[in-house]
């Protein structure tokens, strides 16, 4: 069964072709993953099932989404993952049912992100540049080369 799993996760492409012209930055939503996995679940015998909850930590209100992949051919589980996103019921220009939909929404992409292996992001080092090399001092009981028994 973990056969299917790796099938989709080497074929799963949704790329980021959403634009955020504030931002100015692209992204893919959760209908564009749903879109590119849909043909995938159906050619590996899968159903993917979304869900979401709703929590609360120390004050804060959050939605926990889980993403579980079923074989359809046993149905029985393959794998699952789970993202969190917090809910401010005070943001601006959104009224309630807003917030939790927008949390929802953003914890269930990074669900989907999780289970099939989809990076979101670029690598933080490729913008980074490594002429100066930190400096670090050691100890004096620290020694170049570790002695191993």
């Amino acid at each position: 069964m973990k056969q299917k799993l790796l099938n989709i996760v080497s074929e799963f492409n949704a790329p980021k072709t959403q634009f955020n012209k504030f931002g100015n930055y692209y992204y893919r939503t959760h209908e564009d993953q749903n879109n590119a996995l849909k043909p995938l679940l159906k050619e590996n015998n899968c159903v993917l099932v979304i869900s979401d909850e709703v929590k609360e930590l120390g004050g804060i209100l959050f939605c926990e989404a889980t993403a579980a992949l079923y074989c359809t051919d046993t149905n029985k589980l393959i794998a699952a993952a789970k993202a969190q996103a917090g809910i401010d019921p005070k943001k601006k220009g959104m009224d309630i049912s807003m917030t939790f939909g927008a949390a929802s929404s953003y914890a269930r992409k990074y669900a989907v992100n999780a289970l099939f292996l989809c990076d979101d992001t670029k690598d933080a080092d490729s913008s980074h540049k490594f002429d100066d090399k930190p400096t670090t001092k050691k100890s004096p009981d620290e020694t170049e080369e570790e002695e191993w028994i």
